[in-house]
């Protein structure tokens, strides 16, 4: 809570650090700090110090600069978890999740993995990243969304 309380109440003029060294986590709060993170005034950037696993790298690539330490790593991954219920309500859980995460991943790891590379991580396949390979991959995403927000600009 008090991350999000940081991110509402800092302005345009602020600086937020987010330092991670995370095997990961719970999705729901990851998607809840991205959407802090998303509407915050404040520029937020993001210091991988170790490792960036899973959920955390959701959080990583959600802010406006990334910075990694010599030996950080990253490793995404499709999600794991368990439903519950009748059969039926098993198989609505499914659908949903999976369209759900599809968006989900398109969105994050849009311009940071390929496209082949996030439908290979959708059908359970992991990929691992040293400290270079993160920096060079947000370095061409940050590229690419420059380029688009100045096509917006001219319009």
């Amino acid at each position: 809570m008090k991350w999000f309380d940081i991110l509402q109440s800092a302005g345009e003029d602020d600086l937020v650090v987010i330092h991670i060294n995370s095997p990961g986590g719970y999705i729901d709060t990851a998607v809840q700090l991205i959407s802090q993170i998303k509407l915050s005034d404040a520029q937020v950037i993001c210091q991988i110090e170790s490792a960036c696993c899973s959920a955390a790298t959701l959080i990583a690539l959600s802010c406006q600069g990334l910075a990694c330490y010599p030996h950080a790593y990253m490793m995404i991954h499709t999600s794991s978890g368990c439903s519950f219920g009748k059969q039926s309500d098993i198989r609505r859980q499914e659908a949903f999740y999976n369209t759900w995460l599809d968006n989900l991943f398109k969105d994050i790891y849009k311009d940071f993995l390929t496209g082949k590379e996030i439908d290979s991580v959708l059908n359970g396949n992991d990929i691992w990243l040293t400290s270079d390979e993160i920096t060079e991959r947000f370095r061409h995403k940050v590229e690419i969304m420059n380029r688009e927000n100045a096509k917006i600009h001219k319009k």
